[in-house]
């Protein structure tokens, strides 16, 4: 009878999955990897087969949770044919997926400060200025592609632009945690309305739009 061939790649993400659940529910100090092997429905020798130890597998928890988020951004943008349109879905996107993920929001906070001090900084915060830096590169891509088709004012830095939008929405997300009163789909929709107005190239603004 020949072995059974398992899909390393399928495997880690399950496990992944497993331990966004587990970490959610427990956080980070009272996880226990039993619990997620059993979630997964394994052993827990075999989900050391794949993830060294804890911080390994908080770390991919992590990155399938913001991998799942980038993809969404991507598809929504994807599905629009103007830049500006394009950029707004994405963004819009964002939000969206990370109102679904707010339940795990404390393992994000967790995060934050598992990368801001320790032994884990370099490790965690590698993880963090990526993350940050590839959601910046999609929209400063977008902004500069707008620029060059005449739809954005080529004036403006696609770079500062892109900081600024990305950190609004996790300001905002981050602020919908703490106040659920506070609605993110209203107030980002209202801070991309006028950068919109912003980004409009000179002479084509008109009076909505005019400084």
């Amino acid at each position: 009878m020949a072995p059974r061939v398992v899909d390393v790649e399928a495997r880690q993400r399950a496990i992944a999955g497993a331990a966004v659940e587990v970490f959610a529910r427990d956080g980070f100090q009272g996880a226990l990897v039993d619990d997620i092997a059993a979630t997964a429905g394994l052993s827990k020798g075999s989900v050391y087969r794949y993830f060294d130890d804890k911080e390994a597998l908080f770390r991919a928890a992590f990155e399938a949770c913001q991998g799942a988020l980038m993809a969404e951004c991507q598809a929504a943008m994807a599905a629009r044919d103007g830049h500006w349109d394009a950029l707004a879905a994405g963004l819009l996107a964002a939000v969206a997926g990370l109102r679904r993920q707010v339940a795990i929001f404390p393992l994000t906070l967790e995060f934050w400060a598992a990368a801001s001090a320790g032994p884990a900084r370099e490790r965690l915060g590698t993880i963090m200025r990526g993350m940050y830096a590839e959601f910046r590169a999609l929209v400063a891509e977008t902004v500069r592609a707008g620029q060059s088709a005449g739809e954005l004012d080529a004036g403006v830095d696609p770079e500062a632009v892109a900081a600024w939008l990305v950190g609004g929405v996790d300001g905002v997300v981050l602020q919908h945690w703490f106040d659920p009163s506070v609605d993110p789909d209203h107030v980002v929709a209202g801070m991309l309305e006028t950068v919109r107005r912003g980004l409009q190239p000179a002479g084509t603004r008109g009076d909505d739009g005019a400084a």
